[in-house]
Parts: C-alpha cells; sequence; structure tokens
C-alpha cells in the first residue's frame, strides 16, 4: 500500500511538471541546406563560362576554382609575361588562382560600392561538336575587376583565353587547362595575376 502510494505521488508529481518542462522544448523547422545560389552545375560550357564570370564579378573565390579542373588544372600565361616573369607560372595551379583573388579580394574591401566588376567572353572559335568529352575554345575577353592597390593602376584587362574543356563522368564541365594571349593595348589576365600572386 506505502509503495502504492509513492507510485502514485510520483506519478501525480510528473503530471504536474510535464506542462512546464514541455515549455522547455518546443520543435523548430530543421535548418535549410546551405546552398551557393550563385553556381550552377556547368551541365554544360555555356552554364560553366557564366559560372566564371559570376565568379569574378563576386569575386567568389570558391566558385572561381570550382569552375577549373581538380586534379590536372593548368595555366599558361601570355608570353611576353612568362617571358619576363621566368618562374611565377611555371607550377601555376588552382590554389595560385585561389591566392590571387584573395589577395584581390584584400584591396576590394576599400573600393567603393558601386563598382562592379565584369567579364565577358566572346567566342572566337568553338568546335562544331560540343557534346565531345574534350575540346577546345578559344574567346576574346573583358575583364574589368575594381581594386584599391594604389601600386596597381589596372582595371581594364582583354585578351584572348583558350581554354581545353573537359566533362567528368557525372557530365560536368571544367577547365583543364588554359591559355592567356594579349590582344590589345590593355594589359592581359596574366598580368593581372602576375601582379597580385606576388603581394
Amino acid at each position: 500500500m506505502i509503495l502504492r502510494r509513492k507510485y502514485c505521488l510520483q506519478l501525480l508529481l510528473l503530471f504536474s511538471l510535464l506542462p512546464v518542462l514541455s515549455g522547455c522544448f518546443s520543435l523548430r523547422e530543421p535548418d535549410k541546406p546551405v546552398s551557393d545560389s550563385s553556381w550552377n552545375t556547368p551541365y554544360s560550357v555555356k552554364i560553366l563560362l557564366e559560372d566564371m564570370q559570376t565568379a569574378m564579378k563576386t569575386l567568389n573565390v570558391n566558385n572561381f576554382q570550382r569552375c577549373l579542373n581538380e586534379r590536372n588544372f593548368k595555366f599558361t600565361a601570355d608570353p611576353t609575361v612568362s617571358g619576363n616573369n621566368l618562374g611565377n607560372f611555371s607550377n601555376w595551379t588552382r590554389n595560385d588562382e585561389a591566392i590571387v583573388l584573395t589577395n584581390i579580394l584584400n584591396f576590394k574591401k576599400n573600393v567603393p560600392v558601386n563598382t562592379n566588376n565584369s567579364l565577358t567572353f566572346t567566342a572566337s572559335s568553338v568546335p562544331s561538336n560540343s557534346s565531345v568529352d574534350s575540346a577546345e575554345y578559344s574567346y576574346a575577353y573583358e575583364l574589368r575587376l575594381f581594386h584599391a592597390d594604389g601600386n596597381y593602376p589596372y582595371t581594364d584587362f582583354r585578351g584572348n583565353a583558350t581554354f581545353t574543356i573537359v566533362r567528368s563522368a557525372n557530365n560536368d564541365y571544367s577547365i583543364v587547362a588554359w591559355r592567356d594571349n594579349r590582344n590589345s593595348s590593355f594589359p592581359c589576365w596574366s598580368e593581372l595575376k602576375q601582379h597580385f600572386i606576388t603581394l
């Protein structure tokens, strides 16, 4: 009888505390997975180039690297630039691309908000069969990139980019090789990389 009374008191105490305890814990909606809305899986060369343009416009280091092949990326600088800077481009990797963009970002902090970066491509040579697993594409580019490095006055870059683009087993595209060449009196992308890799 004493055990039954003790048991009933414990149950009564538990049920009287239940409304108070349930107020301590509430159900919530699960967090949505974090996604980068500026990245589109590059199931075509067109999407790959759009991702690259957006990454340069926003200086998104991660997305810019995602445009480049993880295992075999190779950059070949404009011959004049690489000839004047022996060794700087000999073993260029995706990580060097990240260093360049990170250094630009460090100088971008002092740039007025209303300045917009831009990158445009104009096709000069596109393979007729763009469904192959690897092909070479050539584009004239215009890159406008604002920064606050007072030692480097250039913000407009022009040249020709020749990309070897590959399709993976997952059917997404990436740039495995990139050759840069100057095509005007404007500095080319190689010169931008040369300056910002050494900071």
